[in-house]
């Protein structure tokens, strides 16, 4: 995003030099310490993804098979031990079971990896055994050590022009959407949070623990899913901060046997 970021992050990185805090040029270098302009997935004004870049353009392959509101209900195993592949359930109730010629990769996230690894048999013996599923592996370390990267956003005003100033305005609006729609550039095609950074509290010695954000436009979270992000009306930008070496421990285990119970 360098070079497209609103003027008002240069004054972030200005304040970042003055309070003697390290400033970085590339994030994803040898050193990432510092504040910076964050890097992004997005290309021609849109935000990119693992499907968009990586499985959409290979959907034509004769070997892939892409199958949509399908749960992965538990690994299926031979009589030596060895995953062979996975039985499925579609969207109309129907299950079926996926064999594998080579090898099964398991990548449903932190909540639902472990999840299916417990549907599966693999897991603390005991817990599986108060559900009624048989122990295939006792470990007892799947689904331990759950770790959640909480974020504190603290508001602020400014004393200078802001996105809020922007995109507040319906005229505004209609002015970022048309230069979106001609050009795929402008505020609508960058991420929110442009700038920020990794530093170090005084308790972290080995390396950054904090991570924060700059964003140069400040609005409130709405409750409702349907809502629309509005900017505050007057100049406003947002610091938030999380905890990228969380000392707090959580778990995910199973509440019922029946697949996707956690």
């Amino acid at each position: 995003m360098k070079g497209q970021t609103h003027p008002i992050c240069d004054r972030f990185l200005t304040a970042a030099r003055e309070s003697q805090l390290p400033v970085t040029e590339d994030m994803n270098g040898a050193r990432f310490e510092g504040a910076g302009i964050y890097e992004t997935n997005i290309a021609r004004g849109r935000r990119q993804s693992s499907s968009k870049t990586y499985l959409t353009p290979a959907l034509g392959r004769p070997n892939l098979d892409l199958r949509l509101v399908t749960q992965a209900e538990r690994v299926l195993f031979d009589a030596e031990g060895r995953a062979t592949g996975v039985a499925l359930r579609a969207r109309d109730g129907s299950r079926h079971d996926v064999h594998a010629r080579a090898e099964v990769i398991l990548s449903a996230g932190a909540i639902g990896s472990p999840m299916l690894l417990q549907q599966s048999g693999i897991g603390a013996g005991g817990d599986l055994q108060r559900l009624g599923i048989d122990t295939r592996r006792n470990l007892p370390a799947v689904g331990q050590n759950l770790q959640d990267h909480l974020c504190a956003s603290y508001y602020y005003r400014a004393t200078v022009p802001t996105l809020n100033d922007q995109l507040r305005p319906l005229w505004g609006q209609a002015m970022a959407g048309l230069r979106y729609l001609t050009t795929r550039r402008g505020p609508l095609a960058l991420s929110v949070n442009q700038a920020g950074g990794f530093f170090r509290t005084e308790s972290a010695t080995d390396g950054p623990n904090i991570q924060l954000y700059f964003n140069p436009m400040s609005y409130r979270i709405p409750e409702s899913t349907k809502a629309r992000l509005l900017p505050e009306p007057y100049p406003g930008f947002l610091l938030c901060f999380n905890s990228c070496r969380p000392e707090s421990r959580g778990s995910v285990g199973l509440s019922r046997p029946e697949p996707g119970a956690a």
